[in-house]
């Protein structure tokens, strides 16, 4: 990973929509986009771009995802991501038994950090079971507060007859001097369900020293990429 140092100070973010839109056993037929999903700040920002009425949710089945064992560099890391974002669509036009027609959106979002020697490690959600707190604050001393890691999300978008997909990167710098509230921060348990076991967007926010790219990317989906994909599409109102 290569440290970027033409950092920009992050600018304070308002807390996301409170979210509205509720998970569907059934689609509709009267909504032309499904975001294929279990997460809620991911329904949040959508729901800033294409309303709370614009849309439908649809968690996948199975939360069992591919693995990143066999990637070591940041161009498979991105395509199995990518593969991930492309397989949550899958299951849900299945289960669901969806037509083609409709348009569903899926995404995946993960950390990447860097060892000391140099190698890539991939970090998705705290285990649920076990001792979370132990492998989280390990996450946090051993590669946050040693040098900066990337949050990368992948976007996918299946329109039937066609999917795009975009990876979006961010660097994210945690201060040095905030060591001191790791067990502050873990008693809060925001890490449970985040990628990379904190949510910048809440209590985590205490950490952050710099930002380089999209904040929303790091909290789940990139919204100007996102925006992009459903443009192009012609699915915003």
């Amino acid at each position: 990973m290569q440290e970027n140092r033409a950092h920009r100070e992050m600018v304070t973010q308002q807390s996301c929509l409170t979210s509205v839109v509720q998970d569907r056993g059934e689609m509709q037929e009267n909504s032309g986009l499904i975001l294929a999903s279990r997460s809620p700040r991911r329904r949040e920002l959508l729901a800033h771009l294409a309303g709370v009425d614009g849309f439908e949710v649809f968690a996948p089945p199975n939360s069992e995802e591919l693995g990143f064992e066999d990637c070591h560099d940041l161009e498979s890391i991105q395509a199995r991501m990518t593969e991930i974002s492309r397989g949550k669509i899958a299951q849900v036009r299945t289960h669901a038994q969806t037509s083609d027609s409709r348009a569903v959106l899926g995404a995946d979002t993960i950390v990447v950090a860097q060892a000391d020697d140099g190698s890539l490690v991939v970090l998705g959600q705290p285990p649920v079971e076990g001792d979370w707190k132990a492998v989280v604050r390990e996450w946090f001393t051993r590669y946050y507060f040693q040098r900066p890691h990337l949050v990368l999300t992948s976007v996918t978008l299946d329109l039937g007859l066609e999917v795009k997909s975009k990876v979006v990167r961010t660097e994210v710098s945690f201060r040095e001097d905030s060591k001191g509230l790791v067990e502050w921060y873990l008693s809060t348990g925001e890490s449970l369900g985040k990628a990379g076991g904190y949510g910048i967007q809440g209590a985590a926010g205490v950490f952050i020293e710099r930002v380089e790219g999209s904040l929303t990317n790091v909290i789940g989906l990139p919204m100007f990429e996102t925006r992009e994909l459903l443009e192009e599409a012609g699915l915003l109102p």
